[in-house]
């Protein structure tokens, strides 16, 4: 038994290292830049310039002893007179007991293009990647006797550790007042983020498309009225994609009546995510709710997976924080266009 678990452990690392991939949020809005570079410098205030500082928290597969952790904490503003965004992000991504773990360290800008009829912008997101392994909890099955008692050494080859790559990504966002779509693609210089010296293990490009509206419940132009959030987003990843589709409802609290980081909101949602391509599912359904009051937002979802044959997969945890300031005044000519993203 204990030879049988040996080998299975040596198995998942060679699994964890060929089929690598980016971590992802359930709550993709919720992390603006990871999911597009582009997003820097849209969390907007009426009469000035904003800048924003967000955390979040994915917890997947809690009922496995040793599941998977992913934390991310960003900040991003507007500067040089609203002209420019620019963001700072760092993402730490473990497995297990911390055996298998990705750090990711990002400089993102984005620059803005104003037409009467839409705004865009183009992102950018230059990156610093690094792959740890512990090989203080690996066991591999040449250290063990046909007795079953563990040896000191091993003749497994020697893990490459704390290699720093540099890596790339773009991003574009086009909306109008309750439109908004995006695409981003990272990875753009696949580094090789092997652990085991005989092989390289290029991490594939990831492509993400994503896209909402901003709808007032009632007939209404003004921004003080309950609104629906209906969402999606596509990301592709070598052989792997999923599409998340769903709907926040927002509560608005008080009389606000512009849609920036000042108004106060309760707001609830339910998501699906879809798998597609050879292994086509619908993977989870997914419950969110959130706060925002006095420039802070709080948030979390719940994720369920709806297939029967993963039982030591069945649940996942997510908790997003969100802090908003408000800075100087900008003299406009024409009324400002807020982006309709979750902010």
């Amino acid at each position: 038994m204990i030879r049988k678990k040996a080998i299975l452990i040596a198995v998942s690392l060679f699994n964890l290292v060929v089929y690598a991939q980016d971590p992802h949020f359930s709550q993709f809005y919720a992390a603006p830049l990871f999911t597009n570079p582009a997003m820097a410098g849209t969390a907007e205030c009426e009469k000035g310039s904003s800048i924003r500082a967000i955390s979040n928290y994915r917890n997947q597969w809690t009922n496995m002893e040793q599941g998977l952790h992913t934390i991310a904490a960003s900040s991003d503003g507007q500067f040089f007179r609203q002209r420019i965004g620019f963001g700072l992000m760092a993402l730490h991504d473990r497995g297990g007991k911390g055996t298998l773990s990705t750090t990711t360290f990002s400089l993102i800008g984005s620059f803005p293009l104003e037409t009467e009829i839409v705004s865009m912008r183009l992102g950018i997101d230059l990156q610093g990647i690094q792959n740890t392994l512990d090989k203080r909890d690996l066991v591999f099955a040449d250290q063990f006797d046909p007795f079953g008692n563990q040896n000191v050494t091993t003749g497994e080859p020697g893990v490459v550790n704390g290699q720093l790559k540099c890596n790339l990504g773009t991003g574009f966002l086009i909306y109008t007042d309750i439109f908004y779509a995006g695409f981003a693609v990272h990875n753009l210089l696949k580094p090789d983020l092997r652990l085991l010296p005989v092989r390289q293990e290029k991490i594939p490009t990831r492509y993400t498309l994503h896209m909402g509206v901003d709808l007032p419940k009632e007939r209404s132009t003004s921004y003080a009225t309950n609104r629906f959030a209906p969402q999606a987003l596509l990301m592709v990843q070598g052989e792997y994609s999923q599409l998340n589709v769903g709907c926040n409802f927002k509560w608005v609290l008080g009389t606000t009546r512009v849609r920036d980081v000042n108004q106060n909101q309760l707001i609830f949602g339910a998501w699906v995510r879809q798998t597609v391509g050879l292994n086509r599912n619908t993977d989870a359904l997914i419950l969110t709710a959130a706060i925002k009051a006095s420039k802070f937002k709080f948030g979390y979802s719940y994720d369920i997976v709806l297939d029967g044959k993963k039982t030591l997969a069945r649940y996942s945890h997510e908790i997003s924080l969100a802090k908003y300031w408000c800075y100087g005044t900008v003299a406009q000519k024409t009324k400002k266009r807020i982006c309709p993203a979750p902010q």
